[in-house]
């Protein structure tokens, strides 16, 4: 009665079928960068980009009712454009400390060809984060010793019921010598843990990034 793969009854039979005459995917990409430095000790890089994605891959089904049968085939009836941009400013504020801010701006849109029967598209426009920040501090302090810390948030996933997240990790390093390295990181440690991605197969719960910090020990030679 617990069998795991036993098949309820009438739920329909699910066919995947091979498709041999798949071609290539085509990306027309467009980038526009442009840099700055309106001090010796601070730098601005600005990005903006938009890709032109056709001949994307599509799940085509079809139902037939006697017996109950779901068929399954690969097509490439979906098509769509990605935009956004990027902003990075780079601040040395001494010789030994720079800081980094950055900025990320990510809008997907996925369509369907007239006929197609693909029903992932909705659902792939949001499986990326729409915006992402991050901070980032590096500071070299004496007898070769370094201190980094990063911040960052990240957009939630509607798509996926995940929520935006905040994050931070520090680490700190010695270098005794050009060979050996000693360091303490401690990441994702503003929470317990918090799930990132997940996807069907992540059963019966999505992985969540834990709140974790371990000792590293790295030879040269």
């Amino acid at each position: 009665d617990n069998d795991p793969f036993a098949v309820t009854p009438g739920a329909p039979t699910v066919v995947s079928l091979p498709n041999t005459a798949l071609g290539s995917e085509r990306l027309p990409a467009y980038e526009i960068r442009y840099r700055i430095q309106p001090h010796s000790r601070v730098n601005v890089d600005a990005t903006l980009f938009y890709n032109d994605y056709n001949r994307l891959r599509s799940s085509e089904g079809t139902f037939t009712p006697v017996p109950p049968t779901l068929t399954s085939v690969r097509g490439q009836n979906l098509f769509g454009e990605t935009y956004g941009g990027e902003i990075s400013l780079v601040y040395q504020a001494t010789d030994y400390w720079r800081l980094t801010a950055n900025y990320t701006y990510l809008n997907m849109q996925l369509h369907r060809l007239a006929g197609s029967k693909d029903t992932t598209a909705a659902g792939l426009e949001h499986q990326s984060p729409r915006q992402q920040v991050a901070l980032i501090s590096r500071l070299n302090l004496p007898r070769n010793v370094e201190l980094d810390a990063s911040f960052r948030y990240v957009g939630g996933l509607s798509t996926l019921a995940i929520r935006p997240y905040y994050s931070a990790d520090v680490r700190l390093g010695w270098r005794p010598g050009k060979d050996w390295e000693f360091s303490v990181v401690g990441q994702n440690l503003l929470e317990p843990a918090h799930p990132e991605f997940f996807t069907q197969f992540s059963a019966p719960l999505p992985k969540e990034m834990e709140r974790s910090v371990y000792a590293k020990v790295t030879w040269r030679f």
